[in-house]
């Protein structure tokens, strides 16, 4: 897994949560480092903040691993707005968590589109 925010403390206390759970092969802060570590790294689970700051917006840095990776994508974000998952999974995001919520959804959720199961959009239950 890798975790994509810019806030390094976020960063941090995802990691400490999925630590048991699963191997997270980095964190990246802007658009660009996003690009570059799913390149080197190959996980299997992006966790995606879409406020990165860089090149593209975060539904377009969605779109574009969806379509040139194999990578699995969550949205991981500080706003629970029907419209951004609708648009996310538009985007190719096959979950999203809201960042309030992640100590009780963020393990379950990465269980199970790693498992291939796509999260619905209407109520965000796996």
């Amino acid at each position: 897994m890798l975790i994509a925010d810019d806030d390094e403390g976020i960063c941090r206390a995802v990691s400490r949560l999925l630590s048991g759970s699963c191997d997270v092969v980095g964190c990246a802060v802007d658009v660009e480092s996003v690009l570059d570590a799913v390149e080197r790294l190959h996980p299997d689970v992006v966790l995606l903040d879409f406020s990165l700051p860089g090149s593209m917006t975060g539904l377009d840095l969605c779109r574009d691993l969806a379509a040139s990776t194999r990578v699995k994508i969550i949205a991981f974000t500080a706003f629970d707005d029907p419209d951004l998952r609708r648009m996310a999974r538009a985007a190719g995001a096959s979950g999203f968590v809201w960042k309030v919520q992640a100590a009780s959804q963020l393990l379950d959720t990465i269980s199970a589109v790693a498992g291939g199961t796509t999260q619905t959009v209407d109520d965000g239950s796996a």
